[in-house]
């Protein structure tokens, strides 16, 4: 990825915080939801845990959508939310490449503000169903920071950074019809007992990646043959 100037460095410590919070979202697929903390424990002075809290915020919101049968599909919405912090808190804080976008934002900017722009502004594209918890956490957010030219500045970037994500992921073969029809056969999926449910989500093997060149670019072999000696 080309790396472009890097903006005024602002203190290490507060550049790591935010990053290593962004960099944790890619992460929260992995792990069970967490409901968002408890309003009082943001504080002005740690933006960082901005930036934690709509981790929790998007990672519930995907859940309660996609409902208890297990789907692939949070890591992409995650992926998305992720990305668009990504994007508003590094372009403001400077030091690293920006994802696909050059638009830098003011080096003053609220960072914080941003970050929670940009997550409530990507999670209501694609959850408009829950607008009205999604606008009440992202009252609590701003209202919890100094109000200001920061801040508001923070909030136009970040609105900017969500925009940007959603315009690149128009048309990336969400929801497409991709059925399902290999034969029942040894070693083919076939549905399972007790519910017997058909395969989901099988248009995430046809989905634009966010970084690889194609769905398949690192995929490995099958498994062996069943006839093989191995």
């Amino acid at each position: 990825m080309h790396q472009e100037p890097p903006l005024p460095v602002p203190p290490r410590s507060r550049v790591r915080g935010f990053i290593c919070a962004v960099a944790a979202i890619a992460l929260v697929t992995l792990t069970a939801a967490a409901s968002p903390p408890a309003a009082d424990t943001r504080t002005a002075a740690d933006p960082a845990a901005v930036v934690r809290e709509w981790n929790a915020i998007a990672t519930d919101t995907i859940k309660t959508s996609l409902g208890p049968r297990p789907s692939g599909q949070a890591a992409i919405w995650e992926g998305f939310v992720s990305v668009a912090v990504y994007n508003a808190v590094v372009g403001i804080e400077g030091r690293y490449a920006l994802y696909k976008w050059r638009e830098r934002g003011p080096a003053k900017a609220s960072s914080a503000a941003a970050a929670a722009t940009a997550a409530h502004d990507v999670l209501l594209t694609y959850f408009p169903a829950f607008k009205v918890r999604l606008d009440t956490a992202y009252a609590d957010s701003l209202a919890a920071l100094p109000a200001g030219q920061a801040r508001d500045r923070g909030v136009d970037y970040g609105k900017r950074a969500a925009a940007r994500i959603i315009e690149l992921r128009e048309g990336d073969g969400r929801f497409a019809d991709v059925p399902f029809t290999a034969a029942p056969a040894p070693g083919v999926w076939r549905p399972t007992p007790p519910a017997f449910q058909p395969f989901i989500d099988t248009w995430l093997a046809r989905l634009r990646p966010l970084l690889l060149a194609s769905p398949q670019q690192f995929r490995p072999d099958g498994p062996p043959a069943l006839s093989s000696s191995r």
